[in-house]
């Protein structure tokens, strides 16, 4: 016979007795409450653990990225100085390329405009010469102008008088 058994057995009154039996039926039922618990419990730690270790995990991964991202900034800085190398040694050539061509006049942050500009320095240098060389087409005579209009070396000194009177 179990101690419940005994218990509920004995001859103490009938209402003891309920009561008693009451009593052990919330102790059994905390008790199993408390079992759930803890094995909700137990499943909760299990969890924490399962997500600590992701997170921990997760660092790591992100500092493993973040070394990376350092290392990849670090190359895109020397790639960005090395193509600005490049640019300018592009449009030192362009300018030993095209002689005619103003080196002030030449600009740009990459070949495109390097290009652009040098085609505007073309463009600039082909109208100035065809400017010049049209000017230069025209006859300009040395020393002073010659005189329009009659000779007046032939004529006699009151002659001269009398055409400048009337003038």
């Amino acid at each position: 016979m179990s101690d419940e058994e005994k218990i509920i057995d004995s001859p103490v009154d009938s209402a003891t007795g309920e009561q008693l039996t009451a009593a052990l039926s919330q102790v059994e039922d905390l008790t199993r409450q408390l079992g759930e618990r803890d094995a909700k419990m137990g499943e909760l730690r299990t969890e924490i653990s399962e997500k600590g270790a992701v997170v921990e995990s997760q660092t790591q991964e992100l500092a493993i990225l973040q070394e990376a991202g350092k290392e990849t900034d670090s190359k895109l800085s020397g790639l960005a100085e090395s193509f600005t190398d490049a640019i300018k040694r592009y449009r030192d050539l362009a300018l030993v390329t095209v002689p005619d061509a103003v080196a002030d006049l030449v600009v740009g942050d990459t070949i495109d405009a390097i290009d652009a500009s040098l085609a505007g320095a073309r463009t600039l240098v082909d109208k100035v010469k065809t400017s010049l060389e049209a000017s230069a087409s025209e006859i300009i005579s040395s020393g002073s102008p010659e005189r329009e209009g009659e000779d007046w070396r032939s004529l006699s000194s009151k002659e001269k008088i009398i055409k400048g009177l009337n003038e």
